[in-house]
């Protein structure tokens, strides 16, 4: 019983390798000990070794060890949905990257990171330019379709260190670990016109259609005294790309 409970307490949590653990040590030393069981009576008196036989003989041996094997299965489906669950509360359901709460709590740590570390944080903010009017002329389901293709693209330009995020409605926010130089701008400019030149289909009759976007990008410790504020420099700076004409990076503030 109290390996029961053990392994359906682990079944609560979000990690299947803790109930199936649990599960198989709890199964190989019930069989441990009911290998044992016949020693141990020939050594006892009569009345404690007809008990024990009883207990452990074949019929109660296979039904308990089924019975745990079904509990373990049971948990670790459980721990797996629970995983599931998990893992859908720190993704953003249309694109499937980190979502804000994710991207806050990561920007935390990672301001306190490069605190302790003096290492140099870039954080760069991206939107879409003109997404109304994208989805007022061809319909959401066409909008949601450039979001996901873009989050894609996010995905792919840049290293699995650096956290991707979707920070809201047609925003997206990168945040480069242990980045701040040229190369990271030129980075960003080759995917901003990697978007720029993809043509998108909204229909069959629609001609197709060239989406851009703007980039502002701010840099720890050169443009701000804390990851915070880089974070507010970037989303000024993101202002300044669209009040530039869209379709551009910007990276330093004009002097």
């Amino acid at each position: 019983v109290k390996h029961h409970l053990q392994v359906v307490l682990l079944g609560l949590r979000d990690e299947p390798r803790l109930p199936l653990g649990a599960g198989l040590y709890a199964l190989l030393s019930y069989v441990g000990v009911g290998l044992l069981i016949p020693r141990v009576a020939a050594h006892s008196g009569p009345l404690k070794s007809a008990a024990l036989l009883r207990d452990f003989d074949a019929t109660s041996m296979i039904g308990h060890g089924l019975m745990l094997f079904c509990i373990t299965l049971m948990a670790v489906a459980s721990a797996r949905r629970g995983q599931a669950v998990r893992r859908l509360s720190l993704r953003d359901g249309l694109t499937g990257l980190a979502n804000r709460q994710v991207f806050d709590a990561c920007l935390s740590n990672e301001a306190e990171r490069a605190r302790r570390s003096g290492m140099p944080l870039s954080i760069a903010m991206i939107d879409v330019d003109f997404f109304k009017s994208l989805n007022d002329t061809y319909g959401h389901a066409f909008g949601d379709e450039v979001l996901r293709w873009i989050a894609r693209r996010l995905r792919e330009s840049f290293r699995s260190t650096d956290l991707v995020a979707r920070y809201g409605g047609e925003e997206f926010v990168v945040v480069f670990i242990d980045s701040a130089d040229d190369h990271l701008i030129r980075r960003l400019d080759a995917l901003r016109e990697r978007i720029a030149r993809t043509e998108f289909h909204p229909g069959q009759s629609a001609d197709p259609v060239r989406v851009t976007v703007s980039v502002g990008v701010g840099s720890w410790p050169a443009d701000a005294h804390d990851v915070r504020t880089t974070l507010a420099v970037a989303d000024e700076r993101l202002y300044l790309a669209k009040g530039a004409g869209r379709n551009r990076v910007v990276a330093a503030s004009p002097r």
